[in-house]
């Protein structure tokens, strides 16, 4: 795969366009720990990745699987979607503006750990959610 220096390998979304694709996509957070149980919270069920590991973890993951990518500021997850494309994944989006811009928009974060098996009580709510439908 070649890749122009004018041209991006992955699609920036904005929160509302993540907030309707985030059930059809896998949510890769590539924050910290700390970020992510931090201040501006995480989407609720996205996957804790963060950049170091990025190439590891993602070794398990099919190409065509549809990535949604996200940190605090869009930046780390604009560098991470780009690595993700080297490794041949093609259907990666970006959220512009990270975690920043989802709280700005008013969506829903979580940020509070849950005790015991390291899910939040978000992603815990999130579950029954869904299993109750």
């Amino acid at each position: 795969m070649i890749f122009s220096r004018n041209r991006k390998a992955y699609t920036d979304v904005t929160p509302a366009q993540a907030a309707q694709l985030k059930h059809t996509v896998k949510v890769i957070d590539v924050r910290s720990h700390d970020e992510y149980f931090g201040d501006l919270g995480h989407i609720p069920g996205s996957m804790l990745t963060p950049t170091p590991a990025l190439d590891a973890m993602s070794r398990d993951w099919e190409s065509e699987t549809p990535i949604l990518v996200v940190c605090r500021s869009g930046r780390r997850s604009a560098a991470a979607a780009e690595q993700l494309a080297h490794r041949g994944f093609t259907r990666i989006h970006n959220l512009a503006g990270g975690m920043m811009a989802w709280n700005a928009a008013g969506l829903r974060a979580c940020s509070t750990r849950h005790a015991g098996d390291g899910t939040t009580a978000c992603d815990a709510q999130l579950n029954i959610t869904r299993e109750a439908v």
